[in-house]
């Protein structure tokens, strides 16, 4: 008796094509453990740690210091530096205390360890051989003005508001005033500043970027957005609050480091209508071929679009289009505009390269500001894409009386800053769902069941509403995963392990390590006898959602009756298939190298078959 063919599909990307999702580093900061102060040894080196505040009277040090630093006893424990006890090579038995100049709030003096022979602190020695006298601590930032925290002014991880960081980015420093507002680090909507993937001791990404990120840092009435362009200017008129190194799992710095590209830029009190991008990030700047939204936090059916006409003061501002195709956008109403050329062309008709227009809107009888529309060549963001839910290796049961599975959701999120997207689900059981303009929609989450037995293959696709830009422009992104479906009688599971389907592995080169050994046959039964009537060897297998049982033992794989699989391989689209059984032809089609003519996208398919 032969079985039918179960698939895999898997898609492989080389050269950057996506990268692996971000892992952040949950280490903790050495010596920032909460300590009283203690000594080591008589005359030896203090370790202390008291975070919250910083340390004064330090080897006459007043202000507190702000650079990694030994404390050494006696003065004549460092009277000649870079010699005897002072040499770098002499100071592995000193007890190091990273950065603790940021963390504590202790007067260190010989009398705060009772070290008999001592005769107090007498100098502070650095890691480079050099004294030094410590630098002021920063000013003292009332807990309702701090934005955010760092553990350090640059190259930083940083913190939530209420975390034990000291290095405090102050909105009441940046914005030369105070903000008056009640809980000022409360998430509107419309104030988020950047994202962060843990609480404390995090990397950072922008705000509504790619990845998700647990923890929103908002604050006030704060509009922000992320700038590249050089220098320390905003184009949108803000100010500074931090920098990013780059878009996603990014280290931090405070305004003043120009090695750190990415200005995030905000400035308060933003009006009740305004310009965002396709995120709902608030914006000023624009270009022809972009989508971007008008929304309006008061409400109105319609939004007037205006050119600006600034060369002859009397002419009347040009009339671009009214948008009455209006939508709810977390709790606001938003309408979309895709820019034309034929839009820009309404405004001085000026065809110079790199000339602008300046557009703004009305709606509820508000009036936005301006924004400046560039003529040039178009810069298309690419879109993003992210499975939620199923999660890779899921189990769901075929339920005995319905015979299929329960409802099972499928969530994504994904985003593109200049254009609405459409999604498109492959169930990996030949069904596909799509939707359109998912931003203006809100919908992009579905759900399905399962009738049949094996390995799901599940794929989703964001790709862009509007039409490319160039002919050979195509602008999609695209998230994989599989899940794993029971049913009673004969269940095939055709598994590729490596490379991984749901972080949609980074291939550098042409060849891709492949191992499929995971892929195996089992026979299951509703019921423990039933199964056991069969085999001594049955275990249970538990639906991910609701905890249902199925009885299985295992038939054909790794341990046992491997030539009872059948492997078949295609690549990408080619007719040439690898043919071969589990166990004759292991080094051929179980684990082996593929070597692909040339580097880049590439698909992997998987078709297994159980033969009696």
């Amino acid at each position: 008796m032969k079985r039918g063919w179960k698939f895999l599909v898997l898609i492989v990307l080389a050269f950057g094509l996506f990268a692996s999702l971000i892992g952040i580093a949950n280490a903790g900061i050495a010596g920032c453990e909460p300590q009283t102060p203690t000594c080591t040894n008589a005359c030896g080196a203090i370790f202390v740690s008291n975070p919250g505040g910083w340390f004064s009277d330090v080897g006459g040090c007043t202000g507190g210091v702000s650079e990694d630093y030994y404390i050494l006893y006696s003065p004549s424990d460092c009277d000649t530096p870079g010699t005897g006890d002072c040499a770098q090579s002499n100071i592995s038995g000193w007890s190091e205390c990273p950065s603790y100049a940021r963390n504590g709030n202790v007067p260190v003096q010989a009398s705060d360890c009772n070290c008999s022979g001592c005769g107090g602190i007498s100098s502070i020695y650095n890691l480079s051989n050099e004294f030094f006298s410590g630098s002021p601590a920063p000013p003292p930032c009332p807990q309702n003005q701090i934005i955010m925290k760092l553990y350090s002014a640059t190259n930083s991880h940083c913190a939530l508001w209420n975390q034990s960081y000291i290095q405090d980015i102050c909105y009441s420093t940046i914005f030369g005033t105070s903000y008056a507002g009640v809980n000022p680090h409360s998430c509107t909507g419309t104030n988020k500043i950047i994202e962060l993937y843990q609480s404390t001791n995090s990397h950072a990404q922008t705000a509504n970027g790619p990845f998700p990120y647990n923890y929103d840092v908002c604050y006030g009435d704060l509009s922000c957005e992320a700038d590249t362009t050089g220098g320390n200017t905003c184009t949108n008129e803000g100010e500074i609050v931090v920098r990013l190194y780059q878009n996603n799992n990014s280290h931090i710095s405070n305004a003043s480091d120009t090695n750190y590209p990415i200005k995030i830029c905000c400035k308060s009190a933003v009006t009740d209508v305004y310009w965002a991008d396709m995120n709902g990030n608030p914006i000023t700047t624009a270009e022809i071929g972009e989508t971007v939204l008008m929304i309006s936090e008061t409400g109105g059916n319609e939004f007037n679009i205006k050119e600006y006409d600034d060369l002859i003061e009397l002419l009347i501002d040009e009339d671009i289009r009214t948008v009455t195709n209006t939508f709810n956008l977390n709790g606001k109403i938003a309408a979309k505009w895709t820019i034309t050329q034929s839009d820009f062309d309404l405004g001085d008709g000026l065809e110079i390269e790199g000339s602008e227009e300046e557009f703004y809107f009305m709606a509820d009888g508000k009036t936005s500001e301006y924004l400046v529309v560039k003529k040039g060549i178009y810069n298309n963001a690419p879109p993003t894409t992210q499975i939620k839910s199923p999660l890779y290796k899921d189990i769901y049961v075929i339920n005995k009386i319905t015979l299929e599975t329960v409802d099972i959701p499928f969530e994504q999120t994904s985003s593109d800053s200049d254009d609405d997207l459409k999604l498109t689900w492959e169930f990996g059981d030949s069904n596909i769902t799509s939707f359109n303009n998912i931003i203006a929609t809100g919908l992009g989450n579905t759900t399905h069941s399962y009738t049949t037995s094996g390995t799901k293959s599940i794929k989703l696709t964001a790709s862009e509403m509007s039409p490319p830009r160039t002919p050979t422009e195509t602008q999609s992104a695209y998230d994989a995963t599989e899940v794993y479906v029971y049913g009673k009688g004969i269940n095939v599971f055709a598994i590729i392990t490596d490379p991984n389907p749901d972080q949609m592995q980074q291939i550098s080169g042409r060849f891709v390590k492949v191992n499929a050994s995971a892929t195996h046959v089992v026979n299951c039964s509703y019921t423990l006898s039933e199964c056991s009537a069969s085999s001594p060897s049955c275990y249970v297998v538990n639906d991910t959602i609701t905890k249902e049982g199925i009885y299985c033992y295992l038939m054909a794989g790794e341990s046992t009756n491997q030539n009872k699989i059948d492997m078949e391989w295609t690549f990408d689209n080619s007719p040439t298939k690898l043919n071969g059984k589990y166990g004759t032809n292991h080094s051929d089609v179980v684990e082996f190298i593929k070597v692909f003519n040339e580097p880049g996208k590439h698909a992997l398919n998987l078709k297994t078959k159980y033969t009696t």
